[in-house]
């Protein structure tokens, strides 16, 4: 991901491919799926082999060779520090209701083996994750006092915001506004 956020900087992940672009294209600025953020961390130990390997190469290579080595080693130390969380960093996982409780979990480690931080953002109450979740929805009830947005922004129409606050209270009656008008029904 070009552009990585350096140490004291903020990383932004959302639960899905999808989810990452809208974020991304609605707070222009770069935004990450879980999964693929996972896949790359995962690749970290093999990309330091492969580092150590490229120094032993090079020491031991003819000079005319040694041009390709070094690229190669630049690329390969460049994929590391691209992937890296730093200490001080913010890890904010958007749409976290939707995460599953493994990868939650495996984030949650990343940013703690480093001294980083991560916010779970998202509503509790909205549709879980596919697969074992549960885990934002539980934090939030853990907590004395979770922060809770005010205001809603991702609806183009005020009649949405509206009505979907409605309904996210439990007010069942709100589903006709989304109907829309009634047609008489032919028998």
């Amino acid at each position: 991901m070009a552009g990585r956020p350096r140490t004291g900087s903020v990383i932004r992940l959302a639960t899905s491919a999808n989810a990452a672009q809208a974020l991304s294209d609605q707070i222009r600025i770069a935004t990450e799926n879980t999964a693929k953020w996972l896949a790359e961390a995962d690749r970290k130990a093999d990309r330091l082999r492969r580092i150590d390997q490229l120094r032993r190469s090079l020491n031991r290579a003819p000079a005319r060779n040694g041009d390709v080595i070094r690229g190669a080693l630049d690329a390969t130390t460049a994929q590391v520090e691209a992937w890296r969380v730093r200490r001080g960093q913010l890890l904010i996982v958007d749409e976290a209701s939707q995460a599953s409780t493994l990868p939650l979990d495996r984030i949650v480690g990343c940013a703690g083996a480093v001294g980083a931080k991560v916010l779970l953002v998202g509503d509790w109450a909205q549709m879980s994750a596919v697969q074992a979740g549960g885990a934002f929805a539980m934090l939030v009830r853990d907590r004395p006092d979770p922060a809770e947005l005010t205001h809603i922004r991702r609806f183009t129409h005020r009649w949405e915001r509206l009505a979907s606050a409605r309904l996210r209270a439990g007010d069942l009656a709100i589903i006709d506004r989304y109907q829309g008008p009634r047609t008489a029904s032919r028998r």
